[in-house]
């Protein structure tokens, strides 16, 4: 007659022991609880119920951080995860029920038609993780919170890049590294860029450190036009798209292009096929960045707390978190390779939750990375930049253009040949790849569409490359055949080409032995010319440049020359 109550009494006890799991502001001062054991059904409604909780902690997500994550969370859309402008969640460690297997994963909430009034002891199944022997559960809950947005997001994309220096940029570089699916791990690719190619931490092989400025063969190119094409970027520095300041509304993909803010954004996916711009900026960096050291820090705590109230209230209105698909398997991926990530000290001791705060390094690093002046808004050195405020328009509506024009850059650097004597050339890396890769003898030869003067040129210049091409085929002197080749200098591609070759004017020749710039831009608006003529022989002899000889041979020596176009 005593077993009922005493079984009574039993389930009693067990219920308090797991209301009173310590919830700590600060990773520093988690403990463990002791086991409390839970029924079978307990969570229900598709959770995953655990048999004993060791750690039960609040955490946060907010700024363009959340943005960036928002539209992967949810249940087949139903949501998406965005439920205003931070994303509040709890995060469990415990074992399984029904294997006793170690685990961390976020709590799921119950929905008020359902709530027992008791807390779910149960996590969302896509979050669940193993967690190794040698993994606290402090590391396994600051893992799960950094690498929501840094990694999982891009996870599924083969070439990523990742913008920033600091030890969360350099986390988020060997996660991606490791992390990937099925059909990204053979291809995988990432790339962290940072101010002097010298990042916080040693990174693995895998991983390939870059500057913002990158010196190829031929000229200083940004990291964006060195790569030429990747899939993802992985901003921890700044918010190019400005995610944080629509963090109140849904947007999908097409719209955050849309509202790119500085440009960076749509013109990334134009210039290097980028559909995925993902940034790691909290709110409490932005607070930090816009309103300075002295008093930016005050202001980020006060509206964190008030923004993380805010969000607990709409989790009770039923808006609680979804945990998003497929994290648990990346998340579990990081800690079996030993990358993990140590939130404590980063927030406040008395926080309502774990979040990543402001960092003084981080905040240095994006005041002194040094900015683009080719465009008149304020970029960071390497992120494609606008040449002037009608660009952008001009290449909205003109996308697929744009694109082909990449996709012939990026094959072969060549349009469609329809002179048989003279090689067109497009742009930067079609002169990489079609004359100074090659190792090639050439003659460039600089024009632009709108310039009557190489209109003129023209048919003198094919005839110039006939004759010599017909000489050498005729001696079989194959080996010193002179490549002669055209370009246009107009355009994008075309006024970068000529930034790297110090031409701002055509009609303008430049020479290259055996692939390398040879003497100096000749600028010559008359064919045939004598001064030509012999820088050739100077050329295809190997002498060395000599600039006075070839001004004693100038054609245009007291004469009135043609006019010139400029191209900048």
């Amino acid at each position: 007659c005593f077993i009922g109550p005493m079984r009574v009494a039993l389930v009693v006890t067990a219920i308090l022991l797991l209301l009173i799991v310590p919830e700590s502001s600060g990773l520093s001062s988690l403990k463990v609880s002791q086991s409390a054991t839970t029924s079978n059904n307990a969570g229900g409604g598709g959770g995953l119920p655990l048999a004993s909780i060791s750690t039960k902690q609040p955490a946060a997500i907010d700024g363009a951080e959340w943005a960036s994550l928002a539209p992967f969370c949810g249940d087949d859309g139903e949501n998406r995860g965005f439920v205003g402008d931070v994303g509040r969640m709890t995060i469990l460690c415990g074992t399984l029920l029904d294997t006793d297997e170690r685990v961390v994963g976020i709590q799921k909430e119950d929905r008020p038609e359902t709530d027992s009034g008791l807390s779910s002891l149960s996590i969302y199944p896509e979050s669940m993780a193993r967690i190794p022997p040698n993994v606290k559960d402090d590391i396994a809950i600051s893992t799960l919170v950094a690498s929501l947005s840094g990694i999982y997001t891009c996870s599924d994309q083969d070439r990523v890049v990742v913008v920033g220096g600091g030890d969360f940029a350099c986390f988020c570089a060997r996660g991606l590294a490791v992390a990937s699916s099925s059909s990204t791990k053979k291809n995988k690719k990432v790339w962290l860029v940072c101010q002097d190619g010298k990042p916080a931490q040693r990174l693995p092989p895998s991983v390939e450190v870059l500057s913002p400025s990158m010196s190829g063969d031929l000229l200083e190119q940004g990291f964006c036009d060195y790569l030429g094409s990747f899939d993802a970027l992985v901003d921890t520095l700044s918010d190019e798209g400005r995610r944080a300041e629509n963090a109140l509304e849904y947007m999908d993909e097409d719209d955050l292009i849309a509202r790119g803010g500085s440009g960076v954004v749509p013109l990334l996916e134009a210039r290097h096929g980028c559909k995925r711009y993902i940034s790691t900026l909290t709110a409490s960096q932005r607070i930090v960045r816009d309103n300075g050291l002295l008093f930016g820090p005050k202001q980020a705590e006060e509206f964190f707390v008030n923004s993380f109230k805010q969000a607990g209230r709409r989790q009770r209105s039923g808006n609680a978190f979804r945990a998003p698909k497929g994290m648990g398997k990346v998340l579990e991926e990081l800690l079996e390779a030993g990358v993990t990530y140590d939130l404590r000290g980063q927030s406040p001791r008395n926080a309502p939750a774990i979040y990543r705060g402001w960092n003084l390094k981080k905040f240095w690093e994006l005041a002194t990375w040094p900015r683009d002046a080719a465009g008149g808004a304020n970029v960071r050195f390497g992120l494609p930049v606008l040449d002037d405020l009608n660009v952008l328009e001009r290449e909205a509506s003109s996308t697929g253009r744009l694109m082909e024009e990449e996709d012939e850059e990026e094959e072969g650097g060549a349009k469609p040949q329809v002179n048989p004597f003279v090689k067109e050339i497009v742009g930067v890396r079609g002169l990489q790849k079609d004359v100074i890769d090659a190792g090639e003898d050439c003659v460039l030869f600089l024009s632009a569409k709108f310039c009557r003067t190489c209109k003129v040129m023209n048919p003198a210049y094919t005839r110039m490359a006939r004759i010599s091409t017909e000489a050498a085929n005729s001696s079989k002197r194959i080996n010193e055949k002179l490549v002669y080749a055209k370009t246009e200098a107009s355009g994008r591609l075309g006024k970068e080409l000529g930034k790297a070759l110090d031409v701002d004017s055509v009609p303008t020749f430049v020479m290259f032995r055996k692939g390398k710039v040879y003497g100096s831009p000749l600028s010559i608006t008359k064919l045939p010319s004598k001064k030509l003529d012999l820088a050739i022989q100077y050329l295809m002899e190997g002498r060395e440049w000599d600039i006075n000889a070839f001004r004693e041979n100038d054609d245009e020596n007291g004469k009135k020359q043609p006019r010139r176009s400029k191209i900048f």
